[in-house]
């Protein structure tokens, strides 16, 4: 089977960079592209908080999204770091969850998802700011009826202590172009300057054909133990070459 891909956006707050959002929103509806929204449900975070809001409703729009297919995730729950912890993947060093007692986590994470749920969004997928959760985390996600998240160092999708994992390697689209593979390109639209937004654009459009639904990616659950050393293996290939180019 060949690369399969998955468009995720990061940080989707009433307060963001809506020139940005609209921008990707009108670029894969033109060509189908259905991508994965990670949804703060009650956002606290002081760089996001020095954008514009959105004048005419933030949960009108999340709300049109689902209605157009895209998958919307649970991304945390207010987007304030709080602990040192790296978590599991150890991408950051900094967390919402990682770290904490199983109470507090689980509290962040039914709030969180009672706010989406009064605004008439159901999912069971969870996004953790800093690609940053530890297993108390994951226990906590299973309390609370989620079955997914998306993060994992993987070339497919693996399950895990009655988890889905989707792997999320790459930030740019068409970086690595690897022949094989469920790959998660992830941009973060509150950052992006106009010319990586347009070239991920170009790329999103011209393989278009190989974007899938988040949902889909349940098709390609690998079990096999190469899975996830390939994953591990390419992501510390990815910082390697980041670091010799930096």
């Amino acid at each position: 089977m060949s690369a399969r891909y998955i468009l995720r956006l990061d940080d989707i707050a009433p307060s963001m960079h809506w020139d940005n959002y609209r921008r990707v929103r009108d670029a894969v509806e033109a060509c189908g592209v259905r991508p994965l929204l990670g949804v703060i449900p009650d956002n606290r975070d002081p760089f996001l908080l020095t954008f514009p809001e959105r004048p005419d409703g933030f949960w009108d729009e999340m709300r049109a999204a689902r209605d157009r297919g895209w998958k919307l995730a649970m991304h945390g729950y207010q987007h304030l770091y709080v602990t040192e912890s790296g978590g599991t993947l150890r991408l950051s060093d900094r967390s919402e969850f990682a770290g904490l007692p199983f109470d507090e986590q689980i509290e962040k994470v039914e709030k969180g998802r009672r706010i989406l749920t009064e605004q008439g969004i159901e999912t069971d997928t969870f996004m953790a700011p800093g690609h940053s959760f530890d297993s108390t985390t994951e226990a906590a996600l299973r309390e609370a009826g989620f079955t997914t998240i998306t993060d994992g160092l993987a070339l497919y999708p693996f399950e895990r202590n009655g988890l889905l994992f989707v792997p999320q390697l790459f930030a740019t689209p068409g970086a690595v172009p690897l022949p094989l593979g469920v790959l998660t390109f992830c941009l973060h639209l509150n950052t992006m300057e106009k010319p990586a937004l347009d070239a991920a654009l170009r790329f999103v459009q011209s393989n278009k054909e190989r974007f899938v639904h988040f949902d889909e990616a349940r098709r390609f659950v690998s079990r096999s133990p190469l899975n996830r050393r390939a994953g591990v293996l390419l992501r510390k290939a990815i910082e390697w070459t980041a670091r010799i180019r930096g």
